[in-house]
């Protein structure tokens, strides 16, 4: 298999410590086509300039017959935070993350329900991979022959300084076949790097305290009365409880699901909505994206599906 390496040094500034580059022919649907927010620059601009964060030979872009790999060189100890929802750790140096949408992920491998290819390193930058395709992060989890020391070889039966992950000199990000668009954020701080890559997304919202507070989930084929019953124990024994969760049985139907509220389990669900806001509970209500054939909405949105099913449900398209 032919392997070509080069120095990744086309980056183009897109706004004060912002800077693009674009390897091969990426898919033209990406994250920030969808979200179709304009950056806002204003804002970026009264950050202040910033240098480039890195220097520019440095970083690599290595094109093999299958696979693109951008390699970014690390510091004996640079720590590397992001990509998404994980659930094991919050410093991911030493990991590898195959950042693929898994809603029930069993291992530590870097799947699961919301991946994002952004990390942030405490060196003062972060890196956007604007792919909707899977990215492979190795975040210092590789070790290239020409950098292996002797010191590395360590005997595990006798030895005791051995470890499974040696500590590596890169990142490595292996992008999709085809290509993709990457960014570049530079900062002071890491909270000034997650600040521009915000702005540059076009900003965010400021979500309400109790989406950041204590979340309860009920069993699936609770009623209304059951959930309030439980949902008070948390106020009997002082638990500052802020969301109560419904799992699929609010649902008529639920695998595909309706998005119609069962008639058995909540008869009255507007009624039933502002008893649980009087007692300062917000409902989050489960949900995925496969339509069942009994749902009011299942003809209008035949049209806009795939031609596959998932559970005898619809698959629509959601772009």
């Amino acid at each position: 298999m032919a392997v070509t390496n080069k120095q990744l040094s086309n980056w183009i500034e897109q706004a004060p410590g912002v800077w693009r580059v674009i390897t091969g022919n990426p898919d033209p649907l990406t994250p920030l086509s969808v979200v179709s927010r304009a950056p806002k620059l204003e804002a970026i601009a009264n950050m202040g300039n910033v240098p480039f964060p890195l220097p520019e030979n440095s970083i690599e872009l290595e094109q093999a017959s299958r696979k693109q790999v951008v390699r970014f060189s690390l510091t004996a100890t640079e720590n590397i935070y992001g990509m998404g929802l994980q659930f094991m750790r919050m410093n991911q140096r030493g990991r590898t993350r195959y950042l693929r949408v898994n809603s029930d992920p069993k291992q530590d491998t870097g799947e699961s329900h919301a991946p994002v290819p952004f990390f942030v390193s405490d060196r003062g930058y972060g890196v956007l991979v604007n792919t909707s395709r899977i990215v492979t992060i190795h975040s210092g989890s590789t070790m290239r022959l020409a950098e292996t020391r002797e010191e590395h070889v360590i005997d595990r039966n006798a030895g005791k300084n051995w470890r499974a992950t040696p500590v590596s000199d890169s990142l490595e990000l292996v992008l999709p076949a085809e290509g993709a668009e990457i960014y570049l954020f530079a900062g002071e701080s890491m909270l000034d790097v997650v600040r521009r890559y915000n702005l540059f997304c076009g900003g965010g919202a400021l979500p309400p305290r109790w989406g950041l507070g204590f979340w309860h989930r009920v069993p699936k084929l609770y009623n209304d009365e059951e959930v309030l019953q439980e949902a008070m124990e948390f106020r009997k024994r002082d638990f500052p409880c802020d969301v109560i969760g419904l799992e699929p049985g609010w649902h008529s139907k639920s695998y595909p699901v309706t998005y119609e509220w069962s008639e058995e389990r909540f008869p009255q669900p507007a009624d039933f909505v502002k008893r649980m806001e009087k007692e300062g509970f917000q409902l989050n209500l489960w949900e995925h994206p496969y339509v069942s054939p009994d749902a009011e909405i299942y003809e209008p949105l035949k049209p806009l599906s795939g031609s596959y099913s998932v559970w005898g449900g619809l698959a629509p398209d959601y772009t």
